[in-house]
């Protein structure tokens, strides 16, 4: 349908509405979706983590009859946390819809239901956003504001945890030597692949401790259920011959 052209400010000239586009900003949702993180909801507003430090020692060798090697404490900690708040709102005012053409829409006005929809969608997007930067954040060992970027908890300070050191690929470099860049990325990988080769190797171990147990139980109860199979079986035939026997010798007399 033909409209006035506003954009000419003729009153006797008309124009049509063809196409309506809307901008819609690229939301990502990587961390969010890859299943890393859990949530808990909680009803106060500050909460406890408790931790426990393991200990790994080897045993060295003693002389018969001494004494024995002393294990080491575990120790623990608590630690407490403020839980931090976001809120966001959004208001609409009657001006915003009464006597305003609808988006996309040449004839209709903006319904109130369309409208609260649109808002709320929004103020949805916006707060997966937030959720996706902490999770970013998260994995990198630290919760920061959204407003300046400031860092209000660091977990590597909290546990006493020291990061891995950062890779410097020296991209910056004008005039970088011959495969120096292959060389930093080969070994990237290689320290990537003794982790994961160190981290399944103990679990292929775990899991022949688990195999091996749970085909040891199998085969017990395979020879508890078979165990009394070949008598029966004898007890049957024995059975049988005797009353071969028997119908032989009744057909001889």
């Amino acid at each position: 349908m033909a409209t006035m052209d506003i954009f000419e400010g003729d009153a006797f000239s008309i124009i049509e509405l063809t196409r309506a586009l809307e901008n819609i900003p690229f939301k990502p949702a990587i961390l969010s979706g890859a299943g890393l993180f859990g949530s808990r909801g909680v009803r106060t507003r500050s909460v406890m983590i408790e931790s426990r430090d393991g200990t790994l020692q080897l045993i060295p060798f003693s002389e018969r009859g001494s004494a024995f090697e002393s294990q080491i404490p575990e120790r623990r900690d608590m630690r407490a946390f403020v839980v931090r708040q976001f809120k966001k709102q959004d208001v609409l005012w009657a001006s915003e819809i009464q006597g305003i053409r609808d988006f996309g829409s040449e004839t209709a006005v903006q319904q109130v239901q369309t409208e609260v929809a649109r808002k709320l969608g929004r103020l949805r997007n916006d707060a997966e956003a937030t959720f996706e930067f902490h999770l970013f954040n998260g994995i990198q060992g630290v919760v920061k504001d959204p407003r300046d970027g400031a860092t209000v908890i660091n977990y590597y300070t909290e546990f006493n945890i020291t990061p891995a050191a950062e890779v410097d690929f020296d991209l910056d470099n004008a005039t970088p030597g011959s495969g120096a860049l292959r060389k930093r990325c080969q070994a990237l990988i290689e320290s990537i692949r003794l982790d994961q080769a160190s981290f399944f190797t103990q679990f292929r171990f775990a899991l022949m401790r688990a195999l091996a147990s749970s085909i040891s139980f199998r085969m017990s109860t395979v020879m508890a259920t078979f165990g009394g199979f070949p008598a029966l079986i004898m007890a049957w035939y024995l059975a049988l011959r005797s009353g071969l026997c028997l119908i032989a010798t009744r057909a001889g007399m």
